[in-house]
């Protein structure tokens, strides 16, 4: 089953507030490069620790959806904006 990582907050082109979401096996895509070859595949404390120690900092997005859920915009590679309430210090 498919959930959003509330904890994590990120933003669309829109301007809408996204959070990651996951896989149905429960893990969320990190994608470290350029291309979608480049992910990485973590679980919701895995990635919080990893945002947490700064090792997506320099680059890096993860696989969001849009907060209400709306179809109208498809899971996309954004970058995180807030942690658990406080901005991402790469922002």
């Amino acid at each position: 089953m498919k959930k959003l990582l509330r904890s994590v907050e990120g933003a669309n082109r829109s301007g809408k507030k996204c959070h990651p979401v996951s896989l149905r096996d429960g893990r969320y895509v990190i994608y470290a490069g350029p291309t979608t070859r480049d992910t990485v595949k973590v679980t919701a404390s895995e990635l919080i620790e990893m945002l947490e120690v700064g090792l997506l900092d320099d680059k890096g997005t993860i696989r969001m959806a849009q907060a209400d859920g709306s179809p109208a915009y498809a899971p996309g590679a954004l970058r995180p904006l807030r942690v658990n309430g406080v901005r991402f210090p790469a922002m």
